[in-house]
């Protein structure tokens, strides 16, 4: 959750003010968010739609019985880190002034959508664990 956060925050400081520095750190935070919002799908969301506790499978999340959840929240993730990597790529490659000049246009955008597709995930994410939170209100899926 820190991490998505982080690199929210860090992609949206960048999409207003895109420096290279800082749109090369805001990606690779991104990207480096990615691999902890898989575990978190599986340790986390994947036990709260099915209810139960040992139920860590994130290939379930695809099924009928999940809503099918893991087909958005996985390509949100897709979507954010094809979106990181290039605007690392593109501020690694940003050297003359005719490339500093294309980066300058074409790293909020990037910025913007990595900050999309990680709330957007963090919000499906968020769903179920929100919704048994209402549905069972005094009860832990994990005592």
């Amino acid at each position: 959750l820190a991490s998505a956060l982080a690199a929210i925050a860090l992609a949206l400081a960048a999409a207003r003010s895109p420096g290279r520095l800082r749109v090369a750190l805001a990606s690779a935070v991104a990207l480096g968010a990615l691999p902890l919002a898989l575990g978190a799908t599986m340790l986390t969301v994947a036990p709260y739609v099915y209810e139960a506790p040992l139920h860590v499978c994130p290939f379930c999340l695809l099924r009928a019985e999940a809503r099918f959840l893991g087909w958005p929240l996985y390509g949100a993730l897709l979507f954010a880190a094809a979106h990181a990597l290039g605007g690392l790529l593109s501020a690694a490659l940003a050297r003359s002034d005719a490339t500093r000049t294309a980066f300058a246009g074409f790293a909020p955008s990037r910025m913007r959508r990595v900050a999309a597709g990680l709330a957007v995930a963090l919000a499906l994410g968020a769903a179920p664990v929100l919704g048994y939170a209402l549905s069972s209100p005094n009860a832990s899926l994990f005592r």
